[in-house]
């Protein structure tokens, strides 16, 4: 992946650096993958030498262009592994500076069939969002649900929050016939899985 991400770089680097190749090799020393440099601070990349505001715009605008490319990849209507599952999530997260949540539904044969974003901020910020994951589930005939919020800047560690929230969520589902699956927390380079 080293070798993508320092070819996208010099690409999009050549258009404002005279050296984009020196530019890219530095960016990929420092950040070394995709999420890393999604997650990277805007003002420490226009900082760096031969990128510049202007390199710093255009590796955004690959970040965002990378992660909806990786979305699209993911198929509705389908079964899809964990691996799968967590590539599509980290790459909805890829570009996201907040802390958001989204939730997959699934139906009775465990086929992903949608994916809505509750919010952003914290996962307990929102004393609704355990009651609007069920009307979602209620609303599109889901017997599965799978949640995930993501830890932008920290590690995938759960709070004591995150975890009230999988149980309070998991609680709510059953009570309508329901399951949460999992409740994922995606950092830039490791994810958590909470099993209800």
């Amino acid at each position: 992946m080293a070798d993508e991400l320092y070819s996208a770089l010099v690409g999009v680097l050549s258009y404002v650096s005279a050296e984009p190749e020196s530019a890219a090799q530095q960016i990929v020393s420092r950040f070394g993958n995709y999420p890393s440099l999604a997650a990277a601070d805007y003002d420490e990349l226009s900082r760096m030498p031969a990128v510049g505001d202007s390199g710093a715009t255009l590796i955004r605008l690959l970040m965002a262009i990378t992660s909806r490319r990786r979305t699209d990849k993911f198929k509705f209507g389908r079964v899809h592994t964990e691996e799968e599952t967590v590539d599509y999530l980290k790459a909805l997260f890829y570009t996201l500076e907040n802390e958001n949540v989204y939730v997959l539904l699934l139906d009775e044969g465990r086929r992903v069939t949608f994916c809505e974003f509750l919010g952003e901020g914290t996962v307990n910020a929102s004393s609704i969002m355990p009651r609007r994951v069920l009307e979602l589930a209620v609303k599109r005939d889901a017997r599965y649900v799978i949640l995930a919020h993501n830890h932008p800047m920290g590690v995938a560690k759960p709070s004591v929050e995150d975890i009230e929230t999988t149980l309070t969520v998991k609680q709510l589902l059953a009570s309508s016939s329901r399951e949460l699956l999992a409740h994922y927390v995606i950092a830039p380079n490791e994810y958590f899985k909470i099993e209800p």
